[in-house]
């Protein structure tokens, strides 16, 4: 987890988001602290990292007061996938978002897996 100030700057993360930050991204120095988090999860790439920017954006500047998304990442030769909640908060008079990364591959490989079993269901009836 980690929470960014009004700006998206990353002000302060816990233990497992220095372990994520280490495994993903090990040339990011000091946990990632004092970077601008857009910057940082690549979220200004592509068609998609623009919609994903916007979201962030919306929370970030107060429009909106959470934003998710899910994505796909190679793991260690294996897809594994990732949830991302922002969700704004006040403290002190001061805007702040929280940032969650959760795994959730297992789910969506049991979603899958479910889905397969449904359609061959389906193809035997026919």
């Amino acid at each position: 987890m980690a929470i960014l100030d009004a700006k998206g700057t990353i002000i302060a993360v816990n233990r497992s988001w220095c372990e994520l930050i280490r495994v993903r991204v090990p040339e990011i120095a000091d946990d990632g602290l004092g970077l601008d988090y857009m910057a940082l999860s690549g979220a200004a790439r592509g068609r998609r990292g623009n919609q994903v920017a916007s979201g962030i954006r919306s929370v970030v500047c107060g429009a909106e007061p959470s934003y998710s998304y899910t994505y796909c990442f190679d793991g260690a030769g294996d897809p594994r996938w990732c949830q991302v909640v922002l969700r704004r908060f006040d403290h002190e008079g001061e805007r702040r978002c929280v940032v969650a990364h959760e795994d959730i591959t297992e789910a969506t490989l049991a979603q899958r897996s479910l889905r397969e079993a449904a359609e061959r269901l389906l193809d035997l009836q026919e």
